[in-house]
């Protein structure tokens, strides 16, 4: 379980804070108003280690929507696809390229001659709002759950989890998943905004988080860690871990996932972080920019 520390907030925002680790503002407004930092991240800290990696984004909007070109930029990705880029599939009711169809890209994006790579696919479907989209083509049916905005919702997560099978066969079939860290999570948790009353009282407050082929240490680990809270910001040092980043290289403010005693310090799950009274957010302000000053995970922002 993870608790995204901040209110809402902006996708962007949620992406900057899984692949640099840092701590985002309500909104994101560190991201936009000073896109062109070099911020830390997985695909920069990765590179230290393979000198040929490629790494590369796809998203479902344009390239541009959510100032994503100049975050991907920041974060040190060599391409950014979007649904221009799309193979022919289906577009849902926000006019973005489908779930299915962002899967097929990032497969086709895969380095053929066997370069390591890094892939962000940001996933459509499971946008707000959750009335009926009928763009997308997926029959399910959820007995006893009869409100319409949950039973959409619930219909969008079935046809993502089908898809994300279907992508990590492939990744079997070309003969790469076994060497493939995959990580499933959310930017952010659901907007109350676009919930019904039954929605609410069904929905969690944490973001879901799942690693495939994380290795024995992450295995015996986790029935421990199902009891604990994470926080958002965890996930970059997580994932620099399970790709074999030394944890020397960690001197920023929060403990890798693996690392329950020092989760367990921090109390994730009662931190009031969410309130957005002025008091509150000069609370993570002061976080942020303690965590930029520091020299967060080894590397200083001006």
């Amino acid at each position: 379980k993870v608790r995204q520390l901040t209110q809402g907030g902006a996708s962007i925002g949620g992406q900057l804070v899984v692949m640099s680790g840092l701590h985002g503002l309500l909104n994101a407004p560190f991201c936009s108003a000073c896109p062109y930092n070099i911020y830390p991240s997985v695909v920069r800290a990765q590179k230290e280690v393979y000198d040929s990696l490629y790494a590369y984004t796809v998203v479902s909007s344009d390239k541009y929507f959510w100032r994503q070109s100049e975050v991907s930029d920041a974060l040190g990705f060599d391409a950014l696809f979007d649904k221009f880029d799309a193979v022919p599939g289906g577009v849902n009711k926000h006019g973005w390229a489908d779930d299915a169809s962002m899967m097929k890209l990032a497969l086709d994006k895969i380095p053929k001659d066997g370069t390591p790579f890094i892939s962000l696919i940001v996933t459509s479907d499971m946008h707000s709002p959750y009335t009926r989209d009928e763009a997308i083509l997926f029959d399910a049916t959820f007995p006893g759950v009869e409100d319409e905005i949950l039973s959409e919702y619930m219909r969008r997560a079935r046809r993502l989890d089908e898809q994300l099978g279907k992508f990590i066969a492939e990744l079997k079939n070309i003969g790469v998943y076994k060497n493939t860290l995959i990580v499933i999570t959310s930017d952010h948790q659901v907007p109350e905004t676009y919930c019904s009353e039954a929605m609410n009282a069904w929905k969690s407050s944490y973001i879901p988080v799942l690693f495939v082929n994380a290795g024995e240490q992450w295995s015996d680990l986790n029935s421990q860690a199902s009891q604990v809270v994470f926080c958002h910001s965890q996930l970059y040092p997580t994932m620099l871990k399970f790709v074999g980043v030394k944890p020397d290289k960690y001197v920023g403010m929060f403990p890798p996932m693996t690392d329950i005693e020092r989760t367990l310090e921090y109390d994730f799950d009662h931190l009031e972080y969410t309130a957005t009274s002025n008091e509150k957010l000069k609370m993570i302000y002061d976080l942020e920019e303690k965590m930029m000053l520091c020299g967060y995970f080894g590397t200083k922002l001006h």
